[in-house]
């Protein structure tokens, strides 16, 4: 056990030996004891507690990887998985007073859960049942915090038979206890006994709220609509959530203004659970009403501080939907109603609150990234009740607009009379304006349609206009940055003529020494640069003349100016901003892409020490990669000067431990340079590949093998010929059959690979190496079933029996097989190829059809026993391809500049990203073929008549509802067999 302690203690400690700490914990995880002997380490209350942290940041890794299926590494023993599942419960449960490794150890069982519950773990619900206590409720709450682990994966999954059966068992398992232990805590909130401290009872409590609310979401439980009138209420009496919207308790209260307390929590979760009922079970709710009064009563009685925002937030949004859904319309239209939504939620919660402003002043950033969340992500009261105002708008839009219109001209004449003083009026009218004219529409696209009622381009020109022209000492900062969010916000309203008058406004404000004027500049630039009008760009290169320059001039050197790696990296609004200007200007950055690439190579030299920011380093480097494609295209020598640039910045990347996340797209830059190279190969290329894109270890990088195939595939092309000269051909089929065909996450970029050394290195080169690599696939393809393999192999044979090159026979697969196992084809085509060929992707699916109609009619093999048995069956795959829905064409190129990410999408992993300006579309294999389905039918007409009385009773033996209408098509085009 020491040596293990001693491991986990010394991979915290940055120094010599971390690496060595780090693979041994690695190792560990797949040798015998070890899993068994890190719960032995958590359990131990001799060992520090920091010890037994890292044993259970382990233990939940070891997981993952183990049951998660994030590694190639063989399993773990079977007895050390079951003793895991024996022991994980009841020792997470146990943790109660070390809540952040019960957290860990909650997480390893929903990882496990995941995979294994009910099938391979029937008896979870048991453990978890048989730890729960009519004493010990700490253990308690540690029961319902693990099982709302297990259960919260559920409220996103797709529906399926096998959810439902997960979720039956736990209803038919947990839910008796479950309930008996819910009556117990409210019984004991109700009426404290000595002993029992109320806070932990509270975190049950909330505990218990979320797994009600993970158990609902799928579908309406038979036990908890028995339960309806308990939990929820019936018949006008209020049921036991009902009662904890109104429930007070000191000790469940938070004592930090800011940080939301239990009783905070509780009552969202409970908000939460009551919009959950209304959307999807509101037939059975129905004391509906008798919540929607109770928040509204709430709302009224919370205070200002911060602990209440989430509970506001959650609130409004839960009045929100009711109100969007217009079932209950009824009810809230009356006129007294709606002004008591004005007056008493509206206008109290749309004043910028004291510490808004203090973080638009001390934590600039964040108040811009508050200020983009979506609805959704709302956290702040003006936010939500912004959009509480938006849902009224869709039922009763002219009476609450005409009741917030005066409002707001009582806030626009305060400040006219004080504009020092009253700014904030002016900000509460400009925000009260947007709710009300915001028909549709995201921050992320603007708004698309607008309040009829509202000329909103004129209320801009009166009222906004003036904010963006002032100098910007002028007028308060925020109500500057108010009119830039105008802008954005309802950029589609205006005209290309109008927003081309505002521009420069916009480009003025890029030089604000105020940091969150500067940045909404730059958003909202960028967003005018993204508009599209019948799916074209509003904006091009010829509109970008006179600003390209001033644009990029200003951002790049205020993002220089931070200096240090945290900060230059920190806005990456500002370089979403160069990227889109780029993206826009495209060939007419010629004479001033030098100074553009050099100020970029300046920023990737700091961030590349310290990589902070995931958004800034991808706008970051598909500025990079943008600039080289267009330059490259519009000057072919250009190349050279990028290389000069960009080399010594992009290989001390992948030298640099510290820029390992930079590595793949270094790789891609390196490999659009490649491809860029108008002619011979600098020597520097070669030290590359054989150093750095063949060396092993960098294969092992799991973030950085997408890149890797991308870049040896550009080497393939520029300098396939003579490779095998120099030996790195050997290697590279050496890294296809021992790192990439043999794995099950990489096996497709071993294909894509090998596709790519048919169509660039010479046959008699390659030759020598084929058998040994089609043996390591045929032994995966005679092992455990695996359908991404099969359609990979599926693609392959139709590649390799498709593509058109010199010394390289439409038979040279099938023969190469034959050489290793006689006759091995036909049992592939019946029980792998044509199973998988209807699976085929549309950008798949012409090579596909061209590739087997070759295979079946340019091949002599293919009419000998034993393939000509799966001839039939090959060809009515094919008819089947013809006859679906998708087309079988090529692939259209997209446009680069439609690259779009905000931040918070999925666009970026931590494992790799790709860059979208770096694409190359791939060039379609077989070009020679317009139409797949006419060229199948004149291949069937030659070798009809080239081998008369054979094709016919072949085709006697496909479906005749595929083979009929195809040979009516034949007859068309004037061939028959």
């Amino acid at each position: 056990m020491q040596t293990f302690v001693n491991a986990l203690n010394t991979s915290l400690v940055p120094g010599p030996d971390r690496r060595g700490a780090e693979a041994w914990l690695q190792r560990a995880t797949t040798q015998q004891g070890m899993l068994p002997l890190a719960l032995t380490i958590i359990q131990t209350p001799s060992l520090p507690s920091t010890t037994r942290q890292l044993a259970a940041v382990w233990v939940k890794n070891s997981c993952r990887a183990t049951w998660g299926g994030e590694s190639e590494d063989p399993l773990p023993p079977d007895e050390d998985m079951q003793a895991v599942k024996a022991r994980l419960v009841p020792l997470a449960v146990s943790l109660g007073s070390q809540p952040s490794h019960q957290a860990l150890l909650a997480e390893a069982v929903s990882i496990i859960a995941a995979v294994e519950f009910p099938q391979s773990w029937p008896d979870l619900m048991d453990q978890l049942v048989a730890s729960l206590s009519p004493t010990d409720w700490a253990a308690n709450a540690g029961v319902m915090e693990i099982a709302h682990s297990v259960f919260l994966p559920w409220r996103s999954m797709t529906r399926s038979d096998e959810l439902f059966l997960a979720i039956k068992n736990a209803l038919d398992t947990f839910c008796p206890p479950y309930m008996a232990v819910f009556t117990q805590v409210d019984q004991l909130l109700q009426q404290p006994s000595p002993g029992v401290p109320v806070p932990v009872l509270g975190k049950t409590l909330l505990s218990m709220l979320q797994v009600y609310l993970d158990l609902n979401s799928q579908d309406l439980p038979e036990f908890f609509e028995d339960n309806m009138g308990y939990f929820m209420g019936r018949d006008g009496q209020g049921g036991v959530l009902l009662k904890y919207l109104a429930f007070e308790r000191a000790e469940l209260n938070s004592d930090d203004a800011d940080t939301p307390g239990q009783l905070q929590k509780i009552r969202a979760t409970i908000c939460e659970i009551a919009e959950l009922y209304a959307m999807k079970y509101h037939e059975e709710f129905t004391e509906l009403r008798t919540f929607v009064g109770a928040v509204w009563e709430l709302l009224g009685k919370l205070s200002k501080e911060g602990k209440d925002d989430m509970l506001v937030n959650q609130a409004l949004h839960f009045l929100g939907v009711v109100v969007k859904m217009g079932i209950h319309r009824d009810f809230f239209d009356n006129a007294e109603i709606l002004r008591g939504f004005c007056e008493r939620i509206i206008l109290p919660n749309m004043v910028l609150q004291e510490k808004e402003e203090e973080m638009f002043e001390d934590d600039p950033l964040e108040y811009i990234r508050r200020d983009l969340e979506t609805a959704t992500d709302a956290t702040t009261r003006r936010q939500s009740a912004t959009e509480f105002t938006r849902s009224l708008m869709e039922h009763f839009e002219g009476p609450i607009t005409s009741m917030l219109m005066p409002y707001i001209n009582q806030h626009l004449e305060r400040y006219r009379g004080n504009p020092s003083e009253n700014w904030r009026d002016k900000d509460t009218a400009i925000c009260l304006l947007t709710a009300i004219c915001s028909r549709g529409g995201t921050a992320h696209q603007g708004v698309t349609s607008t309040n009829a009622m509202v000329d909103v381009v004129s209320w801009f020109g009166q009222n906004v206009l003036v904010d963006l022209q002032a100098a910007p000492d002028s007028v308060n900062p925020i109500i500057q940055v108010d009119g830039i969010k105008f802008l954005h916000t309802f950029r589609n309203q205006l005209t290309k003529e109008q927003l081309i008058t505002v521009l420069p406004l916009l480009v003025h404000h890029l030089s604000s020494s105020n940091y969150v004027a500067s940045s909404y500049a730059a958003i909202a630039i960028e967003r005018i640069l993204f508009i599209k009008k019948n799916g074209q760009f509003m904006f091009g290169p010829s509109d970008m003349h006179d600003l390209t320059l001033p644009i990029l001039q200003s951002i790049l050197q205020k993002i220089i100016a931070g200096r240090t790696p945290d900060k230059v990296a920190e806005n990456d609004y500002l370089m979403k901003c160069v990227m889109r200007v780029i993206l826009t200007a495209r060939q007419t950055l010629v004479p001033i892409y030098t100074e553009i690439l050099s100020s970029l190579v300046t920023i990737l030299g700091i961030i590349s020490a310290n990589p902070s920011n995931p958004m800034f380093s991808q706008y970051c480097f598909e500025s990079l990669s943008a600039l080289i494609r267009f330059m490259t295209a519009t000057q072919p020598a250009s190349v050279s000067q990028f290389e000069t640039a960009v080399f010594p910045i992009i290989i001390g990347i992948v030298q640099q431990e510290a820029a390992a996340d930079f590595i793949p797209y270094a790789f891609q830059i390196l490999a659009q340079l490649l491809e860029a190279h108008p002619a011979d190969l600098p020597a520097a290329y070669d030290d590359v590949l054989r150093n750095i894109v063949l060396a092993p270890q960098q294969w092992q990088a799991k973030g950085s093998i997408p890149a890797l195939v991308r870049l040896l595939k550009a080497f393939l092309h520029a300098g396939g010929k003579g490779m095998e000269a120099s030996g790195a051909l050997k290697m590279v089929f050496g890294l296809l059959q021992q790192r990439l065909l043999p794995s099950k996450l990489y096996d497709g970029f071993g294909f894509e690979i090998l596709q790519t050394i048919l169509i660039t290195v010479p046959p008699e080169h390659f030759q020598q190496y084929l058998s040994s690599t089609l043996m390591a696939i045929l032994h995966r393809l005679m092992g455990q079933r695996s359908a991404n393999l099969y359609y990979y192999w599926t693609y392959f044979v139709a590649y390799a029996s498709g593509i058109q090159v010199d010394g390289l026979p439409t038979d040279f697969l099938i023969n190469a097989l034959n050489t290793i196992q006689a006759g091995i084809m036909s049992p592939l085509l019946k029980t792998v190829i044509t199973p998988e060929m209807s699976r085929t992707q549309g950008k798949h699916r012409k090579v596909v059809a061209v590739g087997y109609t070759r295979l079946l009619t340019e091949c002599p093999l293919m009419l000998q026993e034993p393939n000509v048995q799966a001839w039939p069956l090959t060809l009515e795959e094919i008819l089947h391809l013809f006859t679906h829905p998708q087309a079988v064409t090529a692939e259209k190129e997209e446009d680069v500049a439609d690259f779009d990410v905000e931040p918070g999408q999925d666009s970026y992993q931590a494992s790799f990203s790709k860059l979208s300006a770096s694409a190359v579309r791939e060039a379609d294999p077989v070009a020679y073929v317009s139409e797949p389905r006419v060229f199948l039918s004149e291949q069937l007409a030659k070798l009809s008549a080239a081998k008369p009385g054979v094709v016919s009773p072949l085709m006697a033996r496909v479906d005749r509802s595929l083979s009929g209408p195809f040979i009516q098509f034949m007859a068309t085009n004037g061939h028959s067999i």
